[in-house]
């Protein structure tokens, strides 16, 4: 499968951003996905994620803190490469 790039996902541990974090790996995007105060989640997103044969990393990140969103996405890049717009 090809690579389509990297989507960063928030509020991605359960519901809808989790839905839609699976749906993007099955296309064929590595996936940063963030959630607050939700490791074990995150965890087992991360593991359906690789089993797709994606790259996926996560972080217990507060996407309300604007300050945080620079760091958010240079970490981002550091781990998977550049994110698709």
């Amino acid at each position: 499968m090809l690579n389509k790039g990297t989507a960063l996902v928030t509020g991605a541990s359960r519901g809808i951003g989790r839905a839609i974090a699976l749906a993007l790996a099955e296309e064929g995007f590595d996936l940063a996905a963030l959630a607050l105060g939700d490791a074990q989640e995150l965890a087992a997103l991360e593991t359906e994620v690789r089993a797709l044969g994606r790259r996926c990393m996560t972080l217990e990140a507060d996407i309300g803190e604007r300050a945080a969103h620079a760091g958010i996405v240079a970490r981002v890049r550091d781990a998977l490469a550049s994110i698709a717009c």
